[in-house]
């Protein structure tokens, strides 16, 4: 198990909140997708994860997004 660096799971949360308020403020700006907001389908083609290891706690698991589709159904 490796050791953890002190803060690294919090700012891992605190930037993908971040980054999905974002996206969820740019989907918002198309008035289109909003009035097709139930046939909107987000397709991910690829999603790096790595694992982080806390101690005494559960693996965690981190990621990202590399690209996002918007879809409509």
């Amino acid at each position: 198990m490796t050791e953890s660096i002190p803060g690294l799971d919090l700012y891992e949360r605190e930037k993908t909140t971040h980054d999905l308020k974002k996206l969820d403020s740019e989907l918002a700006s198309f008035l289109d997708i909003q009035d097709k907001s139930q046939n909107i389908l987000l397709q991910v083609d690829e999603v790096n994860v790595k694992m982080l290891s806390v101690k005494n706690e559960p693996i965690k698991l981190s990621g990202c997004i590399n690209h996002l589709k918007l879809c409509t159904v």
